[in-house]
C-alpha cells in the first residue's frame, strides 16, 4: 500500500487540481480536462466543491500520515526521515500544479521541474534523508540526472536542435554519474565527514 500510495500521489493530486485549471486565453473560459466545460459557471462549481473536498480528505492523509506508515512496515529496507517525505510531497504537489495550470507552456514546466529535482538532489546530499546513509548519494544522483535530462528537454524545446540536445544529455548524464560515484567513495572513506 505504501508503494502504491507514493506512486499514485502525483496522478491523484493532478486530477484533483486539474478541475481548477482553466484556459483563460480564449473566451469562454473552459477547463483543460473537459473541453466543453465552461469555467466558473454551472456544473463547474460542483466539480470545484468536489475537488476541494477530495483535497481536504486526501492531501493531509497522503502528506502527513504516509511518512509515518513506513516505520510500521518492518520489511522496508530503505526508510526516510518524515521531514524529507513531507518535502517530497510538496515538490510533487508543485510539479502537479505546474502540469495542470501551465499545460500550454511546456518550457515553464520543464525549467521549474528541473529546478525542483536539482533542489531535491542537494537536499539528499546535505540532509541525508535516507536512514541507510550510503543510499543518499545515489538518491541525489537520481535527482541530478532527472534535472539534467529535463534541462536537455528545455534546450530542445528552445533550440529545436534534436541532435545537440541528445548529445548534451548523453555527455552530461554519465558525467554526473561518474562525479557522484567519486563523491560516494569520498563519503565512505571519510565516514560521512565530507558531504554525507
Amino acid at each position: 500500500i505504501n508503494t502504491l500510495g507514493g506512486a499514485m500521489y502525483i496522478s491523484i493530486i493532478k486530477n484533483l487540481i486539474a478541475v481548477l485549471a482553466c484556459k483563460y486565453s480564449v473566451e469562454p473560459w473552459t477547463t483543460y480536462t473537459v473541453s466543453g466545460l465552461t469555467c466558473w459557471d454551472g456544473i463547474h462549481y460542483l466539480y470545484v466543491c468536489c475537488c476541494f473536498l477530495g483535497i481536504l480528505i486526501y492531501y493531509p492523509m497522503a502528506t502527513f500520515m504516509f511518512p509515518n506508515l513506513q516505520f510500521q512496515n518492518k520489511l522496508l529496507a530503505l526508510q526516510f526521515s518524515p521531514g524529507y517525505l513531507i518535502m517530497l510531497s510538496q515538490v510533487k504537489l508543485f510539479i502537479s500544479g505546474l502540469g495542470s495550470f501551465y499545460q500550454d507552456n511546456v518550457l515553464i514546466v520543464l525549467v521549474f521541474t528541473s529546478s525542483a529535482m536539482f533542489i531535491l538532489g542537494l537536499w539528499c546530499l546535505k540532509m541525508n534523508p535516507c536512514l541507510a546513509k550510503k543510499a543518499n548519494v545515489w538518491y541525489a544522483t537520481e535527482y541530478f540526472m532527472i534535472s539534467w535530462i529535463l534541462l536537455g528537454g528545455a534546450l530542445m524545446y528552445i533550440t529545436k536542435q534534436f541532435l545537440f540536445c541528445i548529445l548534451f544529455i548523453s555527455i552530461g548524464a554519465p558525467a554526473i554519474l561518474v562525479g557522484m560515484y567519486f563523491i560516494s567513495r569520498l563519503c565512505y572513506r571519510t565516514n560521512g565527514l565530507f558531504i554525507c
